[in-house]
């Protein structure tokens, strides 16, 4: 079970960094 949540956390990690990508470079093209 360790490893499933250790494994959802590292994707929940990659989702924010997408996300923060996402919004800086809507702010960069406004």
């Amino acid at each position: 079970m360790k490893e499933v949540s250790l494994e959802k956390k590292k994707l929940k990690a990659k989702w924010n960094n997408w996300l923060v990508m996402k919004i800086s470079k809507q702010e960069l093209l406004s």
